[in-house]
């Protein structure tokens, strides 16, 4: 399971809209049920490599970050890469 926690701009958090702020861990519904084997964030987006040997994306996309340009300027849900 993942889950995330502080300010929410951008989607950074992956839970699904984009929040100012969440003080408590919230989980990151739209990769339950997944086995989580490593996770990378940056300043606004984040990368969860899941372990069946795919990518997610969410978060800023300003500058390309999550690999996905269909993604628009940020990605509140995560993508795959």
């Amino acid at each position: 399971r993942l889950f995330s926690f502080g300010d929410g701009g951008d989607g950074r958090l992956g839970l699904g809209q984009p929040l100012r702020t969440v003080r408590t861990l919230a989980q990151v519904t739209a990769l339950a049920g997944k086995r989580v084997a490593g996770v990378a964030a940056g300043h606004a987006h984040s990368l969860v490599f899941l372990d069946d040997g795919s990518l997610w994306a969410f978060g800023s996309n300003s500058r390309g970050q999550l690999g996905q340009p269909a993604a628009g300027d940020w990605a509140a849900t995560p993508v795959r890469v």
